[in-house]
């Protein structure tokens, strides 16, 4: 599918997911110290992942951090070219701009804390989702924007 002329709308969704997800993990940081729940099954609560998604390979080791940290920049840095490329070439890029920006505010927490600010976790009886942030939620609806619009590249 070709592209309209949309540069403004790819800027104000980058700028719409950044903000929304700085100012979430501010309030995080500010008011969830002691988990709050909201309901049985949600509740809002701080952890600092210093793992990868999910807390995969979660380490408190400083040379751990620092080649996550270059494996999930170099990530960036591919989408990133990819992503300009196929704006070059006039294609849609939404689903790219949107996991751009959630991957970028996530790695303005690994530089800032030391790790990614999550806040909101779902849980029943005993199954429990891992504790995730408004960037992971960008990241994924971006994946699956990207997967269904596959057919149209």
């Amino acid at each position: 599918m070709k592209r309209p002329d949309v540069d403004i709308h790819y800027l104000m969704l980058a700028i719409a997911i950044v903000l929304a997800d700085r100012l979430s993990k501010l309030v995080a940081l500010a008011y969830f110290g002691d988990p709050l729940r909201v309901t049985d099954f949600f509740s809002l609560e701080l952890a600092i992942n210093r793992g990868v998604s999910w807390g995969m390979f979660h380490s408190e080791r400083a040379d751990i951090f620092f080649i996550l940290t270059m494996v999930i920049l170099a990530i960036i840095v591919s989408l990133f070219c990819y992503t300009t490329i196929a704006y070059i070439n006039k294609q849609l890029v939404y689903g790219e701009v949107v996991v751009l920006a959630g991957a970028c505010s996530n790695l303005v927490d690994r530089y800032v804390y030391g790790g990614v600010i999550d806040f909101i976790h779902f849980s029943y009886q005993g199954w429990s989702w891992p504790i995730f942030n408004i960037a992971d939620i960008a990241i994924v609806l971006g994946i699956a924007w990207i997967i269904f619009n596959y057919k149209d590249a």
